[in-house]
């Protein structure tokens, strides 16, 4: 008798100690199956002992699910500012080095920041100590591929001086094999692009014999006609005024002088080879240069008719910006 009184007793407390653990939690909570990142990891316990009342035996509860909890970890932080530029159907992050804003590509083909186009436009004179002559930068040039059909294509870029930025990254050689399609979307290396994008610093050359000097409120409506005249169709007319207009507003000057390098001023500072060859290849350099006063300059002198586009489509365009 006293055995069997013992072993009822035994059998109550553990009852009573599974009452009180099931309570504690389901007043806090319930058995959670999903835990939340801020709390720690999970762990499994098993509760035995408990009676059952129908057969007086003792029976193995499932097992439960706790967590034990940790202290939100502080935000990280970083000294160095990020670097990334973002393009249409981006943005794409440029690893790299960064200077006034712009970035540079760390593993070329740019090896420091004074390689890289420094300040608003990334395409002022450049006085640059590890170079024998004066320098500028082509701002961001972008080439367009625009084939009848899918079509692997090889691009080339020769210039007076080196590409320090580029998206994909241009090897040396060019790019090779970029998967073309007829709307324009291009893959490289397993990534898509909506076109190729670069900068160069170059030896200085001489700047066109023609312009017009535009008021800062103007430069939209100037270059819409601008570039509408030289050929570009309304996404590519997209992409360069939302990359120049914001850029050349900064500059502390009342006018822009707006002009663009003649056809054998391009090839000689910016010469881009493209095989299979376009049949139809528009390509320009424009050239700015910010004044308070306007000087005697012939005025700028646009094509009469714009460039139709047949069969195989390449374009490009690109920007330099003079001090």
């Amino acid at each position: 008798m006293h055995k069997k009184a013992h072993e009822r007793g035994q059998a109550m407390i553990a009852l009573i100690i599974g009452v009180i653990i099931l309570g504690s939690i389901f007043m806090t909570g319930g058995i959670k199956k999903h835990v939340d990142q801020q709390i720690g990891e999970p762990f499994e316990a098993t509760i035995t002992g408990l009676p059952d009342q129908t057969t007086g035996k003792n029976l193995q509860l499932k097992t439960f699910l706790f967590t034990t909890g940790v202290p939100t970890p502080p935000p990280t932080s970083s000294s160095a500012p990020a670097c990334g530029m973002t393009i249409p159907n981006g943005p794409l992050v440029i690893p790299g080095k960064t200077t006034d804003g712009q970035c540079c590509v760390e593993d070329g083909p740019a090896n420091n920041v004074s390689e890289c186009c420094p300040g608003v436009a990334g395409g002022e004179t450049i006085p640059d100590a590890n170079l024998p002559w004066p320098a500028w930068c082509d701002a961001k040039p972008a080439i367009y591929l625009y084939p009848e059909i899918q079509t692997k294509v090889n691009v080339k870029v020769t210039i007076p001086g080196k590409i320090t930025v580029s998206i994909p990254h241009y090897k040396q050689g060019g790019w090779e094999g970029v998967l073309a399609n007829p709307d324009g979307k291009l893959t490289y290396q397993g990534k898509n692009y909506p076109y190729l994008f670069y900068e160069t610093m170059q030896e200085k050359s001489n700047p066109p014999k023609t312009g017009d000097f535009v008021l800062k409120k103007d430069l939209d409506t100037k270059l819409t006609k601008v570039t509408s005249a030289l050929g570009l169709n309304e996404q590519e007319q997209k992409d360069f005024l939302s990359y120049w207009i914001p850029r050349l507003n900064k500059i502390d000057k009342k006018y822009i002088l707006v002009s663009y390098f003649s056809p054998e001023q391009k090839l000689e500072i910016d010469k881009v080879d493209i095989n299979p060859k376009p049949t139809t290849f528009i390509q320009f350099i424009m050239y700015y240069k910010g004044v308070d006063t306007p000087y005697s300059l012939a005025p700028l002198d646009l094509p009469a008719n714009t460039p139709a586009r047949k069969g195989f489509t390449a374009v490009e365009w690109g920007g330099i910006l003079e001090n």
